[in-house]
């Protein structure tokens, strides 16, 4: 099992879960970038139906048995995660945090500096999301106001990829006791999570 014996080394092994699908040289370089950290473990998911990879699993690399297509937009991206998530809980005994990123990403901060800030974190998860229901005066970013638009005044046309405008709100079932929120899959993890009921999200 990966990470076996490394108890006393640390708070645990820092899983970062790669989603690919091209540029096999960028993501080697990706790879070599995010082992540099004292207890760091980068599971590749790549897509079957992308470029070929040619990368050998090794001690602090994996490749995610089993990929399934993911393209972009699609649930498969969703199912790649889960899958990730799986395996790493089966096979990394010391897993502490997890992070999903895809194989365009590249940190622009060295993995022991991450694995520091993680390490004490107060949260048990980052996680980029908005509330969808609420006020738009409340907008920091461009993006929440896209978010908005796309799930309230937008819907997706049956059997394709094209969504078209809606004149109204869309009806949905959320109010005072149910909100809806969006958010994106790159998320950052600890292992708290699985084990809590509910988190504290930063």
């Amino acid at each position: 099992m990966i990470g076996e014996g490394k108890a006393g080394t640390g708070p645990g092994t820092v899983a970062v879960v790669v989603l690919s699908h091209r540029a096999p040289a960028q993501v080697a370089r990706l790879a070599a970038r995010l082992t540099d950290g004292r207890d760091t473990l980068v599971a590749i998911h790549h897509d079957p139906k992308g470029e070929p990879l040619a990368l050998r699993a090794s001690s602090s690399v994996a490749l995610v048995p089993d990929p399934v297509p993911c393209p972009w937009g699609r649930p498969g991206i969703n199912v790649a995660i889960r899958k990730s998530l799986a395996w790493l809980r089966a096979n990394v005994p010391e897993l502490s945090w997890v992070l999903v990123i895809s194989g365009q990403d590249y940190p622009i901060r060295p993995m022991r500096s991450i694995e520091d800030e993680l390490a004490s974190a107060p949260c048990d998860a980052f996680i980029r999301h908005l509330r969808v229901d609420g006020d738009p005066a409340d907008d920091v970013h461009r993006w929440q106001g896209i978010a908005r638009q796309r799930y309230l005044y937008r819907r997706r046309l049956p059997a394709s990829a094209r969504s078209v405008p809606l004149p109204w709100p869309r009806r949905h079932p959320f109010g005072n006791d149910l909100r809806l929120y969006a958010g994106e899959q790159w998320v950052n993890l600890s292992t708290r999570c699985s084990i809590r009921r509910s988190a504290t999200v930063c």
